[in-house]
């Protein structure tokens, strides 16, 4: 996938660069090295900037979401296999969606629906995972016209 530069500090590119040479351009979490063969896998390891989502030193919990937040303790030089196991849980919930959402538009699974008991809402909302979607998006998804 593509990264969007636009989510990044004007000056990514040498921030990753950085927090790749800081660990000898070894992953920081197995300490596979950037261009060899993996240990475990034996494909070419190749060095990402993962963000960490560390909480900030007042102990605002972090988001590892937030791009802008390159604090060095937040930011960490990690081979694709420790990267992809650090964001597991996040991808399965994507591709359990993604395949839920499939099932929806070929007409095999219905919308459930119910009040968001968080918030005051005029008409029901349905939770989808960690996404609260109302009547009109839903509609958007299935490309239905209201």
């Amino acid at each position: 996938m593509p990264v969007d530069l636009g989510r990044y500090p004007a000056n990514w590119k040498e921030i990753s660069q950085r927090v790749r040479e800081r660990g000898s351009r070894r992953c920081e979490f197995c300490g596979a090295a950037h261009g060899a063969p993996h240990p475990e896998t034996g494909s070419t390891v190749i060095l990402t900037t993962a963000h960490l989502g560390v909480a900030h030193p007042d102990g605002t919990p972090g988001n590892k979401h937030d791009k802008m937040d390159v604090r060095d303790e937040n930011l960490a030089a990690l081979c694709q296999r420790c990267h992809l196991r650090y964001d597991r849980a996040e991808h399965a919930a994507n591709a359990a969606y993604t395949r839920w959402l499939k099932q929806v538009r070929a007409g095999q699974l219905y919308f459930l629906y119910f009040c968001d008991p968080r918030a005051e809402r005029k008409e029901a909302d349905m939770q989808i995972g960690m996404y609260w979607f109302d009547n009109d998006q839903q509609r958007s998804l299935l490309g239905v016209e209201a």
